[in-house]
């Protein structure tokens, strides 16, 4: 039977992988402009730099934590409880960037400017309906979360034991 407070060391690599692939793109998105091309433009309200600067932050911690999870592949009720806290982080700055309309240009050539007031609209209020299923997603995650810190916090006295049952 698998130990569930082994970390596979696939499962880290995928993270350490994924959490660069977010790092690069989020330092990509550094200007509020996300496009700008004679045909298109969409650019990001300035509350982008909060967002940018805390989803950079949450991605490098992250990154942090599974490369500490590949090297030492078993959770510890401290590296659970980091997870928690940084799931909570980000749960809630995702949240918060669903409901702040974060759009706030795209032009088109050939759109009127009313239809492209439009399609920023429908795009910000999009994202601001997605809200509740973000916040079940994080509660998920938290319960999960949880979880796995009372899973490992009642597992040492369980290796105790069988550490001083091999000694004696």
């Amino acid at each position: 039977m698998r130990d569930p407070n082994q970390i596979q060391r696939f499962t880290s690599i995928v993270e350490v992988v994924g959490h660069i692939a977010l790092i690069s793109w989020v330092s990509y998105l550094s200007s509020p402009i996300i496009l700008n091309r004679p045909e298109i433009r969409i650019s990001l309200s300035p509350v982008w730099t909060y967002f940018f600067w805390g989803f950079l932050l949450l991605a490098v911690f992250n990154l942090g934590l599974s490369g500490t999870n590949l090297v030492r592949p078993y959770w510890t009720w401290q590296r659970a409880t980091l997870r928690l806290v940084s799931d909570g982080f980000g749960c809630t700055l995702f949240c918060w960037f669903l409901k702040a309309n974060p759009l706030a240009e795209i032009a088109v050539h050939g759109v009127s400017p009313e239809k492209a007031l439009q399609i920023r609209d429908t795009a910000n209020l999009a994202m601001a309906r997605s809200f509740t299923m973000a916040v079940v997603f994080c509660v998920v995650m938290a319960a999960i979360d949880v979880h796995r810190i009372i899973r490992v916090r009642s597992k040492p006295v369980q290796l105790g034991s069988a550490v001083i049952a091999a000694v004696v």
